[in-house]
């Protein structure tokens, strides 16, 4: 889950791809940039074959 706090307050508190689907020019600007685009892979090579991260 990820939260996103501006304008004091909470934006929006999500899953990322719910996250950077939100329709906030900021929000939008961030989560597609390098700094999104970096954590999405992230979630993505540590999610196991179900789509939930792998036990080590």
């Amino acid at each position: 889950r990820v939260a996103v706090l501006s304008r004091k307050r909470v934006l929006v508190n999500d899953t990322l791809d719910a996250v950077a689907a939100t329709d906030d020019d900021w929000i939008h600007d961030y989560f597609h940039g390098p700094r999104g685009r970096a954590a999405h892979d992230a979630t993505s090579r540590a999610a196991g074959p179900f789509g939930k991260p792998e036990q080590h």
